[in-house]
Formats: C-alpha cells, structure tokens, sequence
C-alpha cells in the first residue's frame, strides 16, 4: 500500500511543493517504525509475507514442496500469463472482489468519471487507479491462494474507501434509475456479507454458489435454531 503513499507525494509536489515536503515528512514516521518493526523481529527490512523461511517448521501449511496452493504469498513469482488470468480470477473469479463487493462497481465508475471530467480532484483520482493497478498487479504475480477460503480477496479490502472518496459524489449524483440499481447493489452486498457470517470458511469448490450454499448449509445445521431461538434460562 505504500504505492499510494508515492503517488500522493507525487501529485501534490505538482500543486504544491512545500506541501509536498510536509506531506513526506508526517508520512515517514510510520514507514520508519513498521522497517524497525521487521528487522528487530526478523533481522532484516524485508517484510515477513516475502520471507517464506520464518514460516518453515513442522507442520507449517506454508512450508512449500511443490504444491503450489502451499505456496507463501510473495515468495516467488508467476509468469506473466498465469498473472493475468488469475488477476481476472482475484476480481471477477468465484472470490471475485467485485462480485462479493458489488458496490464498488459504482465507486471505481465515479473514480473513473472524476479523472474523466477532469474534476479539480482528477488528478488524486488517477494516483488511485494507477496505485490499485499497481496493488492488484503485485499480488496477481506473488500469490496463488486467492487470499484463501474465506469471502472476497481481503488484500483488496484498503482500496475501498479510497474508491469510494471519489466515487461517493458521483453517485449521489446519479438519477432515480441508478439509485434503485445501487439499492439492489447494496441489498446483494448485504447478502453476501450475511453468507459470510453464517459460515466464514465455505468449501472452495462451489464456485459462485458458495453464498447460497453456505445459507443452506447453516439452516440445517443443528445450532442455527439454537442462535434464532436460545432456550431460556432456568
């Protein structure tokens, strides 16, 4: 994430250049503290996720020898074809980022509008594009594991508010139709967001039917009663 931290400085030493400085330095004191952080406990700058010998001892899931989903995300990388299908897997995929945060379909399409129209903010709005790019692309040539099991792709998760500084004011900008398609985009989000607190960790093996599969699964569980209707104390 510390791309955006680059591109920010970039384009406000465009607008202001003493701001620039500034921004730089209220900026480094967490840069410094996290690279103190990983060499007093690793003993190098490197972060822990590209070190993949602290995360080899017996029994570790991590530990690699040859299956490749066992792999230690930013260990190694992927070529170039398999980076750009799995980049399609990571937002449109069964994990997809999109498909289980379908409201941000409408916050990248206000980014989108905001560089479009050259709003007195374009500028900020295109470091965001480039630096999601850049973040997506990163993980798209490190991992392989599709951020495991669980709902959506988490490593995507920071990139949502700033999305949506930019995409909120275009949307509520937006006629009646749209709103009402934005409401049944909300109402799925709510849907999936449910799914995954029922059963967090579903089988990944049913494709885009998990979320519906995992309600499913819950209502025959025998605890779910127990949680709508808790027996009464003695």
């Amino acid at each position: 994430m510390a791309v955006f931290f680059v591109l920010f400085a970039f384009v406000l030493a465009l607008r202001n250049r003493p701001a620039a400085m500034r921004f730089l330095l209220a900026g480094m004191p967490p840069l410094v503290l996290t690279a103190a952080y990983y060499y007093a406990i690793g003993g190098k700058l490197t972060p822990f996720a590209a070190r993949p010998e602290l995360f080899a001892y017996p029994g570790s899931v991590w530990s690699y020898d040859g299956d490749i989903y066992h792999r230690l995300t930013g260990a190694a990388w992927n070529s170039w074809a398999i980076a750009l299908r799995y980049a399609m897997e990571l937002l449109i995929g069964p994990h997809g980022f999109l498909i289980y945060n379908p409201l941000a379909w409408l916050a990248l399409y206000g980014v989108v509008q905001t560089v479009r129209r050259r709003d007195p903010w374009s500028c900020e709005a295109a470091a965001v594009l480039v630096g999601s790019c850049a973040v997506i692309a990163y993980y798209s040539l490190v991992s392989v594991n599709h951020s495991g099991w669980t709902y959506s792709i988490r490593w995507f998760v920071p990139l949502l508010p700033l999305w949506w500084y930019f995409g909120a004011p275009v949307v509520n900008g937006l006629g009646v139709r749209a709103r009402r398609a934005a409401g049944a985009l909300c109402a799925l989000g709510v849907f999936y967001a449910l799914a995954g607190v029922l059963n967090p960790w579903p089988s990944p093996f049913l494709g885009y039917a998990t979320p519906v599969a995992n309600i499913v699964e819950e209502l025959h569980r025998p605890h779910f009663g127990y949680y709508l209707f808790p027996p009464e104390k003695p």
